[in-house]
């Protein structure tokens, strides 16, 4: 199996949709995992492993991405790591390389991709980042298949 890692900041929007358009999509053998590079609550704590639904604002994103057929109510956020980059054969960052810890910024396979965060918590912000991720991630399968 190889395997997709789709990082960005606090890993409950961006890299979070990225992975459910791929997986939904995704050629035999593939298949996509999600993190965040700062991955905290509201106050600040560690929410590595935290359920995606426990994070305010996610029913946007569940009504955003239920208009294409996907249910993420029981996604986990991830704290990205060393190792879940060593084990990805891609890794894609939806946030500022400048951002990104060292070993992705030093690894060959991280690609960066220009996906904003939200704006504001509305549900057009996140119709807004889900319809500029549908299609870069159909765009990168077919480079897969």
């Amino acid at each position: 199996m190889k395997i997709i890692l789709f990082v960005c900041h606090a890993n409950v929007t961006r890299s979070q949709m990225a992975a459910a358009f791929f997986n939904k999509d995704a050629p035999a053998g593939w298949h996509a995992v999600s993190a965040g590079t700062d991955v905290k609550t509201e106050d600040g704590a560690n929410a590595d492993g935290h359920m995606l639904k426990d994070t305010t604002a996610t029913v946007y994103i569940f009504a955003a991405m239920e208009e294409y057929g996907i249910d993420m109510r029981e996604n986990r956020r991830h704290q990205v790591t060393p190792a879940m980059a060593a084990e990805a054969d891609v890794v894609i960052a939806l946030v500022p390389r400048e951002t990104c810890p060292d070993f992705m910024r030093e690894s060959p396979k991280t690609s960066y991709w220009d996906v904003a965060d939200v704006e504001s918590v509305t549900a057009e912000e996140f119709k807004k980042v889900r319809d500029r991720t549908e299609p870069l991630v159909a765009t990168f399968i077919k480079t897969l298949a």
